[in-house]
């Protein structure tokens, strides 16, 4: 049973750490959607999108 508490400290460790990545790199995408400015769009890009609608 003590050799078992490490391996769950570390994979608990591990799901962190790797969650905390993962938040780090969609939050900042998700914050300019909300506010707006994300995708920015040149033009000919947003003139595409008006046509398949």
């Amino acid at each position: 049973m003590a050799n078992r508490v490490p391996t769950w400290t570390v994979l608990g460790v591990a799901l962190l750490l790797s969650g905390g990545v993962v938040a780090a790199a969609t939050l900042p995408t998700i914050l300019q959607a909300k506010d707006g400015t994300f995708p920015a769009q040149d033009s000919e890009s947003e003139t595409e999108m008006k046509a398949s609608l």
